[in-house]
């Protein structure tokens, strides 16, 4: 197996912020595989930046590992599947994240651009809303349709990501899931379920949320 080196490191060529007179600098991951240097901003949740003592220190290193072990798997896992076009930092910075927070963001900007393209008025209030906050005001009012009437795209990508909500809210899944990720089948299952294990609907419902998370 080839070799892959991770690891987390400070970008010392972005200007730095100050924390009680110390520089803290971006905190990004540098991946080392196939005689390929990447590097990428750091997706975790919990640190932005960080000075060269908290990069150092044990619980925060603890912290950083899940991230880590991630980004290893997905990295081996494209090797072994000779996937290597897709080991480049765009991707693996991608595919990384997690696939709650990537449909939590990128779901108002495709509501905004198929609205756009059909001539659809939408609330600003939608506009600006997360994913998150649509399923709440959907569930509030018991009403989806006039989401699911502006294109057959939108009604097929909403459908889909509430299939999928509850558990990628209450579980760690991330975007290379959807990819060929550890918990793929899991959304494979889920899509069937709904759909009454229609296969070329579970398609259609599963590239919508392919193309959620690579068009935005």
């Amino acid at each position: 197996m080839a070799k892959v080196t991770v690891k987390h490191y400070l970008n010392k060529e972005l200007n730095p912020i100050l924390k009680a007179g110390e520089a803290s600098y971006p905190l990004y991951v540098q991946v080392i595989a196939l005689q390929k240097n990447l590097k990428f901003k750091s997706n975790n949740n919990l640190f932005t930046y960080l000075t060269e003592k908290e990069l150092s220190n044990e619980l925060i290193i603890s912290i950083l590992s899940e991230e880590k072990k991630t980004i290893e798997f997905i990295v081996n896992d494209l090797i072994e599947k000779k996937k290597d076009n897709f080991i480049t930092s765009k991707y693996i910075n991608l595919f990384s994240k997690n696939l709650y927070d990537v449909i939590d963001e990128n779901f108002s900007k495709l509501l905004i651009e198929e609205a756009k393209k059909n001539d659809v008025n939408i609330p600003s209030i939608i506009q600006n809303a997360s994913f998150s906050d649509i399923v709440e005001l959907t569930t509030f009012y018991n009403e989806t349709q006039p989401l699911s009437n502006i294109s057959e795209n939108v009604n097929n990508t909403l459908n889909s990501a509430l299939v999928i909500y509850d558990e990628i809210k209450h579980r760690i899944y991330y975007v290379y899931d959807l990819f060929g990720g550890s918990k793929n089948e899991n959304i494979i299952y889920s899509l069937d379920s709904y759909t009454g294990y229609n296969k070329q609907e579970t398609e259609l419902l599963f590239d919508s949320l392919k193309n959620l998370i690579l068009d935005y």
